[in-house]
């Protein structure tokens, strides 16, 4: 298949732009225009997209310096070809540094296509580049977003163990102003005991991670004890690097050497821990003792909780997993359960995290467990997976808008044609009929294309009339397309005519609406003022709604009825698609309007009709609102402010 190329050419000569167009045809299949004029130039580039330009150098009205000028400031990156036949080396030199990409003389044109070639493959090399460059600065403004937002110590290490990044939790957890004057602190001066870091290093060289705690010591001689989660990670370009993030587990550590020294002190700590607590035994997984933060967190009384144990408020499958865990905990001195579920007293669900750590005893070992509520961060993981999900649709949807302007601006071209050339047939019959006419009174009967002449004059008015106003159809869905393609400005500060907004929808979906129902009406009532906004958005909110009503009607016979009103008391236009379909249940209703809840997603829904139209009429001053039975049909009704004494439009009924 040809490839197809999109050439503008600036040349005052309309042969020797023929001639280059002619060129070009060899090799592509070639949509090309011509300009010899700098507004011209502009002009073209504004209207329409281009793959490469080609200009003289020496015109009348514009000079090859100056189009490149108008080509750079219009479209930086499009390529250039100077095609002359006068042009020196030094006015070449002058072309190239003005932002030419390539010159050709015009007595050795069979150097154009390869020299198009050649630029074209660098213009998709650039924009390449450019892409890829502005997804690694994406990138890493994400990473570093993610480790400023993080409460804990990130720091990342080239292989060298230099620091490389570090975030301002890290910082401050050692006591340092900047992160500069880190990265330039002696590192052997953050260890307390300097074995530690050579046996986190040790642990690193023999696997991919390490995990340790040790005493950290601060910029002002203060020591902390930290968790030291290491990680030696490879990215894209295969550079290695070292990930360590670091946790202050102080406030823990002083816990655990508390419990040790003193059953009293422990008491007072295991009992005010906002965190819930509970000691358990490791060879039978009873449970000991539980702090108050885990009876409020699960809402059963302490005793019940020694009685019953974990089985309490864990589900079977999770409270073997806990007695697992108890029995390596024995052996091994710590446990971690990353989540758990487990239910309230009440019947309230909680996701939660479990850590515990091994603690000798005078007369056994008991495990000493701290169980997190996780169950807002699980959530809000889950709820950014799921937007992240949402917003790769989204992006779709949008190059969906974009498309279907393209696709109207390629259809518009062919049919204004058959505009023109319709109304050329239709007066150029009217100027042949009287001829024609007078030729049957003076020979009788004969026949054109095959057909009888008396048959002939009354079909061809019909044809020709036919043949206009299905062209006048199809632009009117192509001006549509463009319409909704379009981007208002300052939109809202412009006056609306509701009673043509709905018009015009039914016009857009009249394919639609004959495919699906037999009884649609439009019933447009007069005295309709107009109101504050974009006529193309509220057009918009019309078609979404009479598209949804379509697809919920269950068959032809079933009814679809958009009307307008004007409630002088409320001073407000109020619009009403009432449809006899499905229907819709409280809950669904209540959700209706949220962005990307659909009934319809296995049939292509992606939920966002609704939630745009809500939007659109929300900005508007409105107000969207539904009323809708299982099983007899959903009415819509939108409310938007009127403007007072506005011109008032003609009723209207069409069914």
């Amino acid at each position: 298949m040809t490839e197809e190329l999109r050439l503008l050419i600036a040349e005052d000569s309309e042969d020797d732009a023929a001639l280059i167009a002619r060129e070009f045809g060899r090799a592509f299949n070639l949509v090309w225009r011509r300009t010899d004029t700098a507004g011209g130039l502009a002009e073209a580039l504004r209207d329409a997209e281009w793959d490469i330009v080609v200009t003289d150098y020496t015109m009348p009205a514009l000079t090859g310096i100056e189009a490149i000028g108008v080509i750079r400031a219009e479209r930086p990156s499009l390529p250039v070809i100077i095609v002359s036949g006068v042009i020196g080396e030094d006015l070449a030199v002058a072309a190239m540094r003005a932002g030419a990409n390539d010159f050709v003389l015009k007595g050795n044109l069979s150097r154009l296509v390869p020299a198009a070639r050649r630029e074209l493959r660098e213009a998709a090399l650039r924009r390449e580049r450019r892409i890829a460059e502005e997804r690694l600065r994406r990138s890493e403004r994400k990473f570093r977003n993610l480790m400023e937002s993080l409460p804990i110590g990130i720091a990342v290490l080239n292989m060298e163990r230099e620091i490389i990044e570090v975030n301002h939790a890290m910082t401050d957890m050692l006591g340092y102003a900047s992160k500069e004057e880190l990265r330039n602190a002696p590192r052997e001066s953050l260890y307390f005991d300097p074995r530690d870091r050579a046996r986190l290093y040790q642990s690193l060289a023999s696997g991919s991670s390490a995990d340790m705690e040790m005493l950290l010591r601060r910029k002002d001689g203060g020591l902390f004890w930290a968790s030291v989660n290491s990680a030696i990670k490879i990215n894209e370009e295969d550079d290695s690097y070292i990930i360590n993030i670091v946790h202050n587990i102080t406030d823990r550590k002083l816990s655990e050497a508390a419990l040790l020294d003193s059953e009293e002190r422990f008491r007072r700590i295991f009992e005010q821990n906002e965190d819930a607590q509970v000691i358990m035994d490791c060879r039978t997984a009873r449970v000991i003792d539980a702090n108050p933060a885990a009876v409020a967190l699960y809402g059963y009384a302490k005793e019940e909780l020694i009685d019953k144990g974990v089985s309490l408020f864990m589900s079977e499958r999770d409270s073997s997993k806990m007695d697992e865990m108890l029995c390596g905990a024995a052996g091994a001195g710590r446990l971690r359960l990353e989540r758990v579920e487990s239910l309230r007293r009440d019947g309230g669900r909680i996701i939660a995290s479990v850590r515990g750590q091994r603690v000798q005893l005078e007369y056994s070992d008991v495990v000493y467990c701290t169980i997190r509520d996780i169950t807002a961060q699980v959530s809000l993981q889950e709820e950014a997976r799921v937007m992240q999900a949402r917003l790769i649709h989204a992006n779709k949807m949008a190059s969906l808008g974009t498309l279907s302007s393209g696709v109207a601006h390629e259809i518009n071209n062919p049919n204004n044609f058959i505009l023109s050339n319709s109304s050329i047939l239709a007066a150029a019959w009217r100027d042949a009929s009287g001829i024609l006419e007078a030729y049957y009174r003076d020979n009788g009967e004969f026949s054109m294309g095959g057909v009888p002449y008396t048959e002939m004059r009354r079909l061809v008015p019909e044809l020709l009339a036919g043949i206009s106003d299905g062209a006048r159809r199809v632009k009117g869905i192509v001006d549509g397309l463009k319409d909704m393609a379009r981007t208002d400005r300052d939109s809202l500060d412009g006056e609306a005519d509701v009673n043509a907004a709905a018009t015009a929808a039914a016009a857009i979906l009249k394919h639609q609406i004959g495919e699906t129902t037999d009884a649609f009406s439009l019933d447009l009532w007069p005295s309709v003022p107009r109101v504050r906004g974009s006529v193309q958005k509220i057009e918009q909110v019309l078609i979404n709604l009479i598209m949804n009503a379509l697809q919920a009607l269950p068959g032809r016979c079933a009814a679809l009825s958009v009307s307008t009103r004007y409630d002088e008391q409320g001073r407000s236009v109020r619009v009403t698609i009432a449809d006899e379909g499905a229907g819709m249940p409280p809950e669904v209703i209540a959700r209706v309007t949220e962005p990307f809840f659909t009934t319809r997603g296995g049939e292509g829904g992606t939920g966002l009709g609704l939630a745009i139209s809500y939007s659109i009429v929300k900005e508007h001053g409105g107000t969207l609102e539904f009323a809708s039975t299982p099983g007899k049909g959903t009415t819509v009704s939108i409310k938007l402010p009127a403007i007072p004494a506005t011109p008032l439009a003609v009723r209207t009924t069409s069914r």
